[in-house]
């Protein structure tokens, strides 16, 4: 098996910490040197702009403000881009700090006179920092490093560009979206170009009665395939409104799309395939129950999913989406269609290499996982490792 590595960001990390360190020890060492001060490094200034130093350099009160904002300078820069936290902006700072440097003792002209770094003209070490620095502020590659930090990762939202092209490298070729979703997706796909196939959910207008309105839509928007939201069919389903989900898979189908059935609840699919309702696949919550915030079996009550939530442990308090795994393991085993499980993980109760491995070992065809852009290669690194070591599983594969 190929593992996919992201020799990019390796890299891009690597760099990063070498020029943040290199920012940091400056910054420290000169904040720790008793007496330490740029006045000599400044009053010798021989650049075309040498005045404006030496002007710095020949008066106390300004040049105690240049010190003190070039050691904490140096200081947060190097720490922002050795630790990979506000790297765009931790460069930013840098290149206007080095473009100073720079043209203290400048490569060029009469500063060659004097110059010790060896044989250079215009471009020296200075220079050679600042382009990469600005690379670091160009570049699509995300590092690691604390800006990709779970708990951090919603504020820094990356461009919508870049998070699907890493889901296409990584070789995943559909994302199921809600349907508010459409609108940036179509655009996405106008404005990049791509091969991802898009599965739009939809729902019915009860208050209008108007069944087919987002299938409408979602076709419009250019979707690839069209499936019935899971709450929706559950509270049809319940409500005694079963005859809806099927008009909107007979319009769905009847339009030349791939049509899908999803739900929480068991019954509910159960009910449809009682009724005569026959999508063109499933996508059903599949997850064991094996987990500490799961609550009893025997107060389990079919369609409490989405429904009122207790402050009862021994109830439902959004913890649990896949109410009865061996009624629904049951079922998919039965299916002559494809399934997808979604919700495997329960929501981060459970495990990749757990929640992926009891999803396709207990008879999905496909599962679908939310994730963020950090966690795509270790999942799909995953899911390689579980596909190619499935001994216990005893469904054929449907597609």
């Amino acid at each position: 098996m190929k593992y996919i590595v992201n020799k990019k960001r390796i890299i891009y990390t690597l760099l990063r910490i070498a020029v943040g360190w290199h920012f940091l020890y400056e910054g420290i060492s000169k904040l720790f040197i008793p007496g330490w001060s740029s006045e000599n490094f400044l009053i010798n200034s021989t650049g075309p702009i040498s005045v404006l130093f030496q002007n710095l350099a020949s008066s106390p009160s300004l040049l105690k403000i240049v010190d003190t904002l070039n050691i904490y300078g140096l200081i947060l820069i190097g720490i922002g881009l050795f630790v990979g936290l506000w790297v765009r902006y931790a460069s930013i700072a840098g290149i206007a700090l080095l473009i100073l440097y720079y043209f203290v003792y400048p490569p060029f002209g009469i500063s060659l006179l004097g110059n010790t770094e060896g044989h250079v003209f215009i471009v020296n070490r200075i220079f050679i920092e600042a382009v990469l620095l600005f690379y670091f502020i160009l570049s699509k590659t995300q590092g690691y490093g604390i800006e990709n930090s779970p708990s951090l990762k919603a504020l820094f939202k990356k461009g919508e560009k870049e998070i699907i092209d890493d889901k296409e490298k990584a070789g995943i070729n559909t994302i199921n979206i809600g349907f508010p979703s459409n609108p940036l997706l179509a655009k996405y796909k106008k404005n990049f170009g791509s091969s991802l196939k898009v599965i739009s959910q939809v729902a019915p207008n009860m208050k209008n009665e108007d069944y087919y309105e987002q299938i409408n839509k979602a076709i419009d928007y250019g979707v690839d395939i069209i499936q019935v939201i899971c709450n929706w069919c559950d509270w049809l389903v319940r409500d005694n409104k079963i005859d809806v989900v099927g008009k909107m898979l007979d319009y769905i189908i009847n339009q030349g799309y791939t049509a899908g059935l999803a739900s929480h609840t068991i019954d509910a699919l159960i009910a449809c395939g009682d009724y005569g309702i026959v999508p063109d696949y499933f996508m059903k919550t599949m997850h064991h129950d094996n987990y500490w915030s799961a609550h009893p079996i025997e107060n389990r009550v079919p369609f409490e999913v989405d429904g009122k939530r207790s402050l009862d442990h021994n109830k439902f308090h959004n913890n649990l989406f896949c109410l009865y795994p061996d009624r629904t393991i049951e079922f998919v085993n039965k299916a002559k269609i494809p399934v997808m499980g979604y919700k495997v993980l329960a929501a981060g109760a459970i495990e990749p290499e757990d929640g992926f491995r009891w999803a396709f070992e207990h008879g999905a065809d496909f599962i679908c996982v939310g994730m963020f852009d950090f966690q795509i290669v270790n999942n799909v690194n995953t899911t390689l490792d579980i596909l190619n070591n499935l001994p216990d599983r005893k469904r054929e594969w449907f597609s």
